[in-house]
Formats: structure tokens, sequence, C-alpha cells
């Protein structure tokens, strides 16, 4: 299936059952602001989400199923997991040079940390961002 290009930062609707939205606040370490802010939808929630904040909480829901030892929990995870992976496969972000410059991704590094991380051998940086548990 070929993904849908959208526009860097693109919020998208995300449909879950209170249940998903209850597993994602309670079995995960993921930040609650993330769904605080979401429309009831029939018996469920719609909460806009980036692809970023998509991949992230998927990333959370993934740490949770790999840790957990209850059985019936992690098979509502992976279900929520799959889910989510739904959406990372049917969407994708236009090429940089296609966005919109207002949509272009910003530098995360002020201008004093992308000195002193710019200091750093290339090699050292790929090991330090191999360690990490989020190398964005």
């Amino acid at each position: 299936m070929k993904r849908k290009s959208i526009p860097y930062g693109t919020k998208l609707p995300v449909k879950l059952t209170l249940r998903e939205r209850a597993l994602i606040c309670d079995e995960t370490f993921c930040d609650p602001r993330y769904i605080k802010v979401a429309v009831v939808d029939g018996s469920g929630i719609k909460v806009d989400l980036s692809l970023d904040d998509i991949e992230d909480i998927q990333g959370y829901v993934a740490a949770a199923e790999n840790h957990t030892e209850n059985h019936k929990l992690q098979k509502e995870l992976d279900r929520l997991s799959d889910k989510l992976q739904a959406y990372l496969d049917a969407y994708d972000y236009q090429d940089y040079e296609q966005s919109d410059a207002s949509t272009r991704h910003v530098d995360p590094f002020t201008k004093d940390a992308k000195k002193r991380w710019d200091k750093i051998p290339k090699r050292a940086q790929a090991k330090l961002l191999e360690n990490v548990f989020c190398g964005k």
C-alpha cells in the first residue's frame, strides 16, 4: 500500500477506545499530555496526533508490552501497538524540499549545544545516540 504524503507536523485524528486510553495512561510511561485533549467520539475518543507523537506513544506501548508478565495485558498492548502502526504505515511526511517553509523541522539544538555537539567526533556521536532510549 502506498503511503499518503502529508506536511511535516500534520495532526491526524486517532480514534482510541477508553480502554486503549487507559492502557496508555496507566500502563506506560507515556506523557499523558499527548491524550489530554480528546474529543468524545461515540463510545471512544478522538485525539489529534502527529506521526511523531504516534511513533512516541507506540514506543511506550511496545516497552510496556515487552516488560509485562501479564499475558492478557501483553495481548491488549500488542493490539494497540498494531493499531498505532496502521497510522504509521498509511502516512509519511513530505520530503523536506516539498514541505512548506512554516512546517519545516526546527533544529533541536541551541547554538551553544550545537557547538558542543559538533566538537564530538562523528563516531562518538553515533555511539552516544545508540546508547540512549530515544535518539531524536
